[in-house]
């Protein structure tokens, strides 16, 4: 038997939503689940839904609502735009004004 030690740790809470929410294409097709899921969208709710092909489990889709996505959406925007945003060093001036402007500061901080 072999052990695996870098095995994901499953929790009851992620077991529940695996139960709860995560459906074949199949089923939902047949049942009206499609329907379900989207009413409980209709509040504007941050429910996620898993739907998998029936044969094929690599081919997932995630079910989610419309506004909640675009929170979602906006969330990435602002860490891509924090993220590619290149901090100044806080040594380096733009030119000779900029350094001389700091210098005047430094000597009014140093008076005082």
């Amino acid at each position: 038997m072999k052990i695996v030690h870098d095995a994901p740790i499953i929790t009851t809470k992620a077991l529940h939503f695996l139960k709860e929410n995560v459906f074949q294409a199949a089923e939902m097709k047949k049942s009206g689940k499609l329907n379900e899921i989207l009413e409980r969208f209709k509040d504007n709710s941050e429910n996620v839904f898993v739907m998998q092909h029936d044969k094929e489990k690599s081919l997932k889709a995630v079910l989610i609502d419309y506004t909640y996505f675009e929170k979602l959406l906006s969330c990435q925007e602002l860490m891509d735009d924090s993220y590619n945003r290149k901090p100044k060093p806080v040594h380096k001036f733009e030119d000779e004004d900029d350094f001389l402007t700091f210098l005047d500061a430094q000597e009014t901080w140093d008076s005082e």
